[in-house]
């Protein structure tokens, strides 16, 4: 994404632009291709529970990617958000997740998450249905001004998506 808007910002000749571009095309793509290939090859990732907490490892590293922290009937967690970092489900929606959870239902739990609290699983990339760390993430928060537009995940594998 950031070579993108580097490229659009230089004044050169667009047959510069488009050799450039297809270049790093050429390089994402053998990129992409051995992450995926490496991706494959890891055991899945399990949903990790401590006393009164759950934690969903990253697909690429292992490290934890998003917590869920369960208390008073409501589940909280951060999310990737520069507006929003921290939100939490309530009632049945936590109850199901936390069953989810207790299950070992990973992609289910973020995906659940993801539809129920808009922002609440951006670390989980629906086209991968893998879950990742923000350090594997490529996270993109557009402003109009100083208002919040949108934000995007982008996921090692190129998978894009706007979750706020």
């Amino acid at each position: 994404i950031a070579w993108r808007k580097y490229l659009a910002g230089m004044d050169m000749p667009y047959g510069v632009m488009q050799s450039i571009e297809q270049a790093l095309r050429s390089d994402e793509r053998t990129i992409v291709n051995e992450t995926a290939r490496l991706l494959a090859e890891r055991p899945a990732p399990t949903v990790r529970k401590n006393a009164d907490s759950y934690t969903l490892p990253c697909a690429a590293c292992g490290a934890d990617a998003v917590r869920y922290e369960w208390k008073d009937g409501k589940i909280g967690f951060e999310t990737l958000s520069p507006v929003n970092p921290r939100k939490s489900l309530a009632d049945d929606s936590a109850d199901k997740v936390r069953r989810m959870l207790e299950d070992g239902k990973m992609r289910e739990s973020a995906e659940f998450i993801d539809s129920t609290a808009g922002a609440g699983c951006a670390q989980y990339c629906p086209d991968c249905g893998r879950v990742y760390c923000k350090d594997h993430l490529a996270v993109e928060a557009e402003w109009s001004g100083s208002w919040h537009s949108a934000t995007y995940a982008t996921c090692p594998l190129g998978h894009r998506r706007e979750f706020e």
